[in-house]
C-alpha cells in the first residue's frame, strides 16, 4: 500500500470514493487556552495493489512534539474487496482518520506522522499557538 495523499482538516467526510474536505492544508491550530484538543482530521488517499486487495491493511496516524514524543494516536484497518480493482489497478482509497480529540498540552511545533503497515510515510508539520484577543 501506497500513500497517495494526506492533509490536515477541519473536516472531511468520504462519500462515493471521493472525500469531501472543510478547510484543508491546517497548518496552525489557535486556541484560546493549552492543553487543548486539536479538533481536526486528517484526509489521507491510499493505492493499494491488486495482491493487497482483501487482506486487512493498518493506517496510523501519531501526533509528535519538536522532540518527538508522542502525544497521541489512532490506527485504523482497512479491508479493500477484490471488486474494487479496476483497468489499471484499484484506484485511491480515501480514509478521513479522527483526530480531533488528542490533546495538546502546550504551544509549541508538533507533527501528525503517518505510517502505513508500520512504516513511516509522511510528517505533516502544523504548530499550537494561544488565540491572540483584541482588546
Amino acid at each position: 500500500m501506497r500513500l497517495e495523499s494526506a492533509i490536515i482538516c477541519d473536516a472531511a467526510t468520504v462519500r462515493e470514493g471521493l472525500v469531501h474536505i472543510l478547510g484543508g492544508g491546517v497548518s496552525v491550530l489557535s486556541r484560546a487556552q493549552f492543553p487543548a484538543t486539536m479538533g481536526v482530521s486528517v484526509a489521507i488517499g491510499v493505492r493499494l495493489i491488486v495482491e493487497e486487495l482483501a487482506v486487512e491493511q493498518s493506517i496510523g496516524v501519531a501526533v509528535n512534539d519538536v522532540a518527538g514524543a508522542l502525544v497521541g494516536s489512532m490506527e485504523t484497518e482497512i479491508v479493500v474487496p477484490r471488486e474494487v480493482n479496476q483497468p489499471g489497478g484499484p484506484p485511491v482509497i480515501p480514509l478521513v482518520v479522527p483526530i480531533g480529540m488528542i490533546l495538546l498540552p502546550a504551544e509549541g511545533v508538533y507533527s501528525v506522522e503517518i505510517s502505513v503497515n508500520g512504516k513511516a510515510q509522511i510528517s505533516l508539520p502544523f504548530e499550537a499557538r494561544l488565540l491572540e484577543v483584541e482588546s
